[in-house]
């Protein structure tokens, strides 16, 4: 339970309307509850905080951009879809949940990583047989902070024509850098060829060249 001085801060600022004072406060009960061992608690209360962003007058700083398309085919080469399961949906073991709320408390205080120039993790590299719970779990992670899930149309992005393919893949990074989203490439080992590969002809291997270029970018 919060102490009296939390909860009248709260409820102070909750009626003044002072949406930074609302937010300082709430982050001190949710680091008490957390000192306390409550995590489930304290990963609801963050989920209510920073789960829905407009509530407390912030907009997201960065706007939703059209998906793109293939010239070929005027396909469109991501999904955008609304993510509707949570983090109390996923059954994990003990140490991948653990990295799973590291990762989102890392973005729940951008600001305080960024006060130390420090930035949260943006990568990820899902691994494991069909069905572990590879999609659903970036579901969540888009989920949490209230961002629509874009997924990657990787038949879309895989072009016949010659350089194609890659020019799809600038157009889904380009896409990833300037919009409040995050982006699943699903069946990434449609793409993720081993560049040494000899089965493989020449535009493939350009191709993984160019994913890796784009995501050290």
């Amino acid at each position: 339970m919060p102490t009296g001085r939390l909860l009248r801060q709260l409820i102070k600022s909750g009626l003044e309307g002072n949406a930074e004072a609302f937010r300082a406060a709430s982050e001190e009960v949710i680091k008490e509850e957390r000192e306390k061992q409550h995590h489930l608690l304290a990963n609801d209360l963050e989920r209510l905080l920073y789960g829905r962003p407009r509530d407390l007058g912030r907009s997201p700083s960065v706007p939703i951009a059209p998906p793109p398309v293939d010239r070929e085919r005027n396909l469109s080469l991501v999904d955008l879809r609304e993510p509707v399961r949570r983090l109390e949906d996923l059954v994990l073991p003990d140490e991948t949940q653990a990295a799973l709320e590291s990762l989102l408390r890392e973005h729940h205080h951008q600001d305080r990583l960024a006060s130390f120039g420090l930035r949260p993790a943006d990568r990820l590299l899902f691994y494991g047989p069909p069905g572990c719970g590879k999609s659903l779990t970036a579901e969540v992670i888009a989920s949490e902070p209230g961002l629509p899930l874009a997924v990657v149309r990787v038949d879309a992005v895989v072009s016949s024509y010659l350089g194609e393919t890659a020019a799809n893949l600038r157009k889904v990074f380009d896409f990833a850098t300037t919009t409040a989203a995050a982006v699943l490439f699903d069946e990434f080992d449609a793409l993720a060829k081993e560049r040494a590969d000899e089965a493989e002809h020449g535009e493939l291997r350009r191709v993984v060249n160019a994913v890796l270029q784009m995501m050290d970018a």
